[in-house]
C-alpha cells in the first residue's frame, strides 16, 4: 500500500478549534450578559437546593437504614446464631452514624437548626449502637439473657447430680448388704424418695419450659406450688430414715449418702427459690427489657428527628424553587439567541465535515476494500489533513494487531486456557504424527492418562481458585521431569495425558513410577500444603492400539484400574476391559431387577429390651443374581447412587415394605417396619410427594413406618435434612438416626431435628462387654438421648451379656444376631410365632 502525499500538514482539528472558538466566545458573551442579570442570588439558591437535596436524600437513606436495623434486630432475636444478621445491623448502623456525623460537622450552608438536629441524631445513634451491642451480647449469652440460668449451672445442676449420685450409692449399697434383708422398708424408702425426687425435677423442667417458652404463664404458680408440695413429700419420706441413720442401723456408706442427699436436696430447693424470685421480676429476660426501655425509644427519637429535618427542608426547598422559576424566565431570551447561533454552527460544521472528512473517508474505505480483495499497490491519497494520515496509520496498525490476534486464536484453539498445555486436539495431532514416525522407524510410543486423586475434595474444601492453581502446578511438574520431545497435555478437569515418543514397554514403567512419585510430593499453594496422588494408565503402540482413539481408550481403562485398586499406575491389559463390562452389565441388571421385582426384602426384628416383645422390623435389601451371585446391599446402593437408580430403588423398597405391612395387618400381625433412605433422597425435591402417593395408594398408617437415615447423610446438608425430615414428620412418619456415633453430629444438634429414635452403631455395641470405652459411649449416649426424649435402639447385639448390659442401662430396643438374623417374610413369621409361644 502506498500513499500519495498531498498534505501541507493542515489539521482539521485546528480548523475546527478556530471555528468552535469563535462560537464559544459568542456563547460566553451571551452567558456573561445573562449572568450579570441573574447575579449572586441565583448562585446561592442553586447551592441551597443542592445542599437541601443532599440532606433530603440523606434523611431518606437514614430512615431506610433505621428500618433495616429494626428488621435485622427482629431477625437476630429469632435466630441469634446467624452471623449475617449481626453484619446487617452493623453495616446499616455504621452507615447511619457516618451520614449523620458528616452533616453534623458540615461547613455547607445548612441552617443551624438542621446541624443541631443532626448532632442530636448522631448522639442518639451512638447511644443506640451501644444499646445494640449490649443487646447482642445479652442475646448470645443465655446466662445473661436469662439470669436464672446462672443459678441453674452453679446451684441446681451440681446439687441435682449430687442427689442422684447419693441415691444410686445408697440403693446399690442396700442391695448389696445381706444384713438388711430383714429391713426391706429402708430400701423402699430410698426408692420412693428417688421417685418423688424425679417428680420434683420433672415438674421443675415443665416449669422452666413454660417460663422460658411462655407456653402458659398462668400455670406457673400452680407448678411452683406443685414443686414445693412434692419437695415437702420428698423430705417427709426421707425423714423416716433419720432414726435408723442416727442409730447406725443402715451402714456407713448408706448413712454418708443419706446425709449428702438431704444437704444437696436442700441446696437445690434454695436454688429453686432464687430462680422463682428472678422469674417473678421484670429482670427474668434482659433482652426484652433492653428492647423496650432502650432500643425502641431511641429508634422513635431518631425517626422524630429525621421527620423534623425533612419537613423543614421541604418547606425551604419549595421557596427556593419558586425563586428559581422567576429567574429562569430571564434566561429564555438568551437561550433563543444561543440556539439560533448553534443551528448556524451545525449547518456550517456539516458542510466542512462533508468536504474535509466524509468524502475522503469514503475514498479511503473503497481503497481498503480493494486491498482486502488482495489487490496490490493500492494508493490512498491524503486529502490535505493530518487526520487522514492518522487514519491510514491506524489501518496499518489494525492489520498488524489482527495478524497477532489470529496467531493467538490459533494457539488457544490448540492449547488449554488454564495451563497453556496442549489440549486434546493438539495431542491427537502429535499422536498421529508420532504413530507415522513409529511405523516408519519400526519403534514404539507410549500414552499415559493421569487423573488426580482427591481433586474434587480440594475444590470443595478450598475453592476452585486453589484447584486451578493445583492443576497449573501439576502441569509444570510434569514438564520438569520429562524430556523436551515428550508432550504433556490437559484433557479437561483433573485429567492429563503424556505422550512419550520412542518409549516402549521396557522403559515406560520407570517413567510412570517417576511421575507417580512426583505427584505425591506436597504442593504449596496460598500458604496451604496439599498432598494429592495420581492414578496413571499406560497404553503402548502398537501392542495396545493402532490409532489415537484406541490408545486413549485403553490408557483410560488402565487408569481406572489403577485408581480402583490404588496401584499408582497400571499398564493396559485386555482382561481389564472385562471389569468395565461387568460393571455396566450389573447396572443394567439392577435396573431390570428393580423393574421385574428380582430383588427381595429381608426383615430383622427389633425387640423391647424390657419385655422381649417384638415391636418392629427393619427391611433390608437382598439380591441373588444368577450370574453374579449374592450382591451385597452396599454394592446395590452404590450402583444405584452412581447411576441415578437410587430414586427408583427407594420407591421400590418403600412400596414393597408398605405392601408387606398391609399383608401383616390383614393377618392380625401388629408390627411396624423401618426402611432406609439415602442422602440422595433428601436432595430429591419430589421424594416426599412420591412417598405420600404410595401411602395413599396402599392406605397404610404412617405411624407404623419408620424412616432410617444415617447420621452422615443428614450432615451432608443439615438445612435440607431438617426441611425434608420435617415434611415426613408432619405426615406422622417416625424418624430414626441410623449408625449414630460414626459421624460428626452431636445430640444437641439432633435435638433440633424432628427425630424420634436414635440407633447406636453396632461397632460400639458388639464388643461393649470387652472394651470399656465403647461401654462408656453406649451408656452415656442412652442417658443423653433419653434426656432429649429420644427412643434408643442398639444394633449389633450378639450375646446375652450385651443384652443384659443394655437392659440395665435403660436402652429401649435391641437388634442383632443374638435375637435373629435378617430373614424372608415367611421365615420371620415362623420365628415370631415361636417367640410368642416361648413368652407364653
Amino acid at each position: 500500500m502506498s500513499v500519495i502525499n498531498k498534505s501541507n500538514d493542515v489539521s482539521l482539528r485546528r480548523r475546527f478549534k478556530i471555528f468552535a472558538g469563535v462560537l464559544v466566545i459568542f456563547i460566553l458573551a451571551c452567558a456573561g450578559f445573562g449572568y450579570q442579570r441573574l447575579s449572586t442570588t441565583e448562585s446561592n439558591i442553586e447551592t441551597n437546593l443542592v445542599n437541601r437535596y443532599n440532606v433530603l436524600e440523606t434523611t431518606h437513606i437514614l430512615r431506610a437504614s433505621l428500618l433495616d436495623i429494626y428488621k435485622a434486630i427482629d431477625s437476630f432475636l429469632l435466630e441469634p446464631a446467624q452471623p449475617e444478621y449481626w453484619d446487617d445491623i452493623e453495616r446499616a448502623l455504621d452507615k447511619s452514624l457516618l451520614l449523620s456525623k458528616q452533616f453534623a460537622t458540615s461547613q455547607s450552608l445548612l441552617g443551624e437548626d438542621d446541624k443541631k438536629d443532626f448532632r442530636l441524631l448522631y448522639e442518639t445513634l451512638g447511644i443506640f449502637k451501644n444499646n445494640i451491642d449490649e443487646l447482642i451480647k445479652v442475646r448470645l449469652d443465655p446466662s445473661r439473657q436469662y439470669p436464672s440460668l446462672g443459678v441453674g449451672s452453679t446451684v441446681l445442676q451440681p446439687n441435682r447430680n449430687s442427689v442422684n449420685n447419693a441415691f444410686g450409692l445408697a440403693i446399690n449399697s442396700l442391695r448389696g448388704e445381706e444384713a438388711l434383708n430383714d429391713r426391706p422398708e429402708v430400701l423402699d424408702v430410698f426408692i420412693q424418695g428417688r421417685h418423688l425426687w424425679t417428680q420434683v425435677l420433672s415438674n421443675f423442667r415443665l416449669y422452666l419450659a413454660n417460663r422460658m417458652g411462655s407456653f402458659n404463664e398462668e400455670s406457673l404458680p400452680i407448678q411452683e406450688a406443685s414443686i414445693k408440695t412434692l419437695y415437702g413429700e420428698f423430705k417427709d419420706e426421707m425423714q423416716k430414715l433419720k432414726p435408723l441413720v442416727e442409730s447406725g442401723e443402715v451402714g456407713f456408706e448408706t448413712s454418708e449418702a443419706y446425709e449428702l442427699l438431704l444437704v444437696s436436696a436442700e441446696n437445690w430447693f434454695v436454688g429453686f427459690q432464687k430462680v422463682k424470685y428472678i422469674h417473678a421480676t421484670s429482670e427474668w429476660r434482659i433482652d426484652a427489657k433492653i428492647m423496650k426501655e432502650k432500643i425502641v425509644p431511641n429508634i422513635e427519637l431518631a425517626s422524630d428527628l429525621l421527620n423534623t429535618i425533612h419537613n423543614r427542608l421541604i418547606k425551604a426547598s419549595e421557596q427556593d424553587i419558586s425563586a428559581i422559576s422567576e429567574v429562569a424566565s430571564l434566561q429564555t431570551m438568551v437561550l433563543w439567541i444561543v440556539a439560533g447561533v448553534a443551528i448556524l454552527f451545525v449547518v456550517s460544521l456539516f458542510i466542512a465535515v462533508e468536504k474535509s472528512i466524509l468524502i475522503p473517508v469514503g475514498m479511503i474505505a473503497a481503497a481498503l476494500k480493494r486491498e482486502a480483495l488482495g489487490k496490490e499497490n493500492i494508493e490512498l491519497p491524503n486529502f490535505y489533513s493530518n487526520e487522514t494520515k492518522d487514519l491510514i496509520d491506524a489501518f496499518s496498525e489494525m492489520s498488524r494487531q489482527i495478524h497477532l490476534r489470529q496467531t493467538e486464536l490459533e494457539h488457544r484453539a490448540l492449547h488449554d486456557a488454564l495451563t497453556s498445555l496442549p489440549n486434546r486436539t493438539l495431542l491427537f495431532d502429535h499422536i498421529r504424527h508420532d504413530i507415522s514416525v513409529a511405523k516408519r522407524d519400526n519403534t514404539q510410543l507410549s500414552l499415559l492418562m493421569i487423573d488426580l486423586d482427591l481433586f474434587k475434595e480440594v475444590n470443595d474444601t478450598f475453592g476452585h481458585a486453589v484447584g486451578d492453581q493445583l492443576l497449573i502446578e501439576m502441569g509444570k511438574r510434569l514438564k520438569l521431569i520429562l524430556r523436551e520431545v515428550d508432550i504433556v497435555a490437559r484433557m479437561g478437569g483433573d485429567e492429563f495425558a503424556v505422550l512419550l515418543p520412542g518409549v516402549g514397554a521396557a522403559d515406560v514403567s520407570k517413567i510412570a513410577n517417576k511421575i507417580f512419585k512426583a505427584s505425591q510430593l506436597p504442593y504449596n499453594i496460598n500458604d496451604l500444603e496439599l498432598v494429592v496422588a495420581a492414578s496413571i494408565g499406560v497404553a503402548i503402540y502398537p501392542e495396545h492400539g493402532q490409532d489415537e482413539k484406541e490408545l486413549l481408550q485403553h490408557a483410560d481403562v488402565a487408569m481406572y484400574v489403577a485408581k480402583q485398586n490404588k496401584l499408582g499406575y497400571s499398564i493396559y491389559d485386555p482382561d481389564q476391559d472385562e471389569y468395565s463390562i461387568v460393571r455396566f452389565s450389573m447396572i443394567a441388571a439392577l435396573r431390570d431387577a428393580i423393574k421385574n421385582n428380582e430383588i427381595t426384602l429381608y426383615f430383622q426384628p427389633k425387640l423391647d429390651l424390657r419385655s422381649s416383645k417384638v415391636l418392629s422390623v427393619e427391611a433390608l435389601l437382598r439380591w441373588q443374581h444368577p450370574e453374579y451371585g449374592f450382591v451385597s446391599p452396599e454394592t446395590i446402593v452404590n450402583l444405584a447412587e452412581q447411576t441415578g437408580l437410587i430414586k427408583q430403588l427407594s420407591y421400590w423398597v418403600a412400596e414393597n415394605a408398605m405392601i408387606q405391612l398391609v399383608e401383616w395387618r390383614r393377618r392380625k400381625i401388629d408390627i411396624s417396619i423401618s426402611i432406609n433412605i439415602s442422602a440422595h433422597n433428601l436432595k430429591d425435591e419430589g421424594f416426599v410427594a412420591g412417598v405420600k402417593t404410595l401411602v395413599e395408594k396402599h392406605n397404610v398408617t404412617c405411624e407404623k413406618l419408620t424412616l432410617e437415615i444415617t447420621e452422615n447423610a443428614m450432615m451432608e446438608d443439615p438445612l435440607l435434612a431438617v426441611s425434608t425430615l420435617k415434611e415426613f414428620n408432619d405426615m406422622d412418619f417416625n424418624i430414626s438416626v441410623d449408625d449414630y456415633g460414626t459421624g460428626f453430629s452431636s445430640l444437641s444438634y439432633l435435638s433440633k431435628l424432628p427425630v424420634d429414635e436414635l440407633k447406636i452403631d453396632k461397632s460400639f455395641v458388639m464388643d461393649m462387654d470387652k472394651v470399656a470405652n465403647n461401654e462408656m459411649i453406649v451408656r452415656s449416649t442412652i442417658e443423653l438421648a433419653h434426656n432429649l426424649g429420644l427412643r434408643v435402639v442398639a444394633e449389633g447385639i450378639e450375646s446375652k451379656l450385651v443384652w443384659n448390659m443394655l437392659r440395665s442401662y435403660g436402652c429401649d430396643q435391641g437388634q442383632g444376631y443374638f435375637m435373629s438374623k435378617p430373614v424372608p417374610a415367611a421365615e420371620f413369621e415362623s420365628w415370631l410365632i415361636q417367640q410368642e409361644k416361648a413368652a407364653s
